[in-house]
């Protein structure tokens, strides 16, 4: 009658782009030593993704991938044969990212689309490379040479379910986005991932 109560209309979001600054430790490239009864594993993919109205602002969260390299060589295949330590995570550029459902994870998780020579690339939960064959992984907080039942990690993401129920509830509400992962300067990269975490 007077108006007082009535709805306004909702007006959905824009496609949101995110970007990741990407940053490969050792070159990017993957290797194991084995000393003092421990496995290091080095070549961990480390990133901060931020907003890019906000870029100077603390980052949304962090990310872990596998290294760019395994053994000195690049992998692009997702192949079913492919040894899942040697997924690299994927080249850097611009994805429209989309919530399907993974017949792996038997739930509705992330694709990243449109990757070159790639299949099934999902942002998923996870702490280390272990648990990732080129997929991305968020986490709150990274841990720089962490231990874990006799290995060592060069990076380890902690708290990374908390991460993945931001992206989607409080960041996209499980809309369509783009993801844009920036891997060019490096030595820039790796100061956003860093400046907030104390190392």
């Amino acid at each position: 009658m007077f108006g007082f109560f009535k709805k306004e209309k909702v007006v959905e979001p824009a496609i949101k782009t995110l970007i990741l600054k990407r940053y490969y430790c050792n070159n990017g490239n993957y290797s194991e030593v084995k000393k003092e009864g421990k496995t290091f594993k080095y070549g961990t993919t480390i990133g901060a993704v931020i907003d890019p109205l906000k870029p100077n602002y603390p980052p949304l969260f962090y990310t872990i991938e596998p290294a760019k390299l395994y053994a000195g060589k690049e992998n692009n295949s997702d192949n079913p044969k492919t040894k899942a330590n040697e997924s690299s995570c994927i080249l850097a550029g611009e994805y429209p990212c989309t919530m399907t459902f993974s017949n792996r994870f038997k739930k509705q998780l992330y694709f990243v689309k449109n990757t070159l020579g790639r299949k099934g690339v999902r942002i998923h939960s996870g702490n280390s490379i272990d648990n990732s064959q080129g997929c991305i992984l968020p986490c709150t907080t990274l841990i720089n040479n962490f231990s874990n039942a006799g290995i060592v990690y060069d990076y380890y993401g902690s708290q990374s379910v908390k991460a993945l129920e931001k992206l989607y509830i409080e960041i996209t509400g499980e809309k369509d986005f783009i993801l844009e992962i920036d891997d060019e300067n490096q030595e820039e990269n790796f100061k956003i991932i860093t400046k907030y975490k104390g190392y």
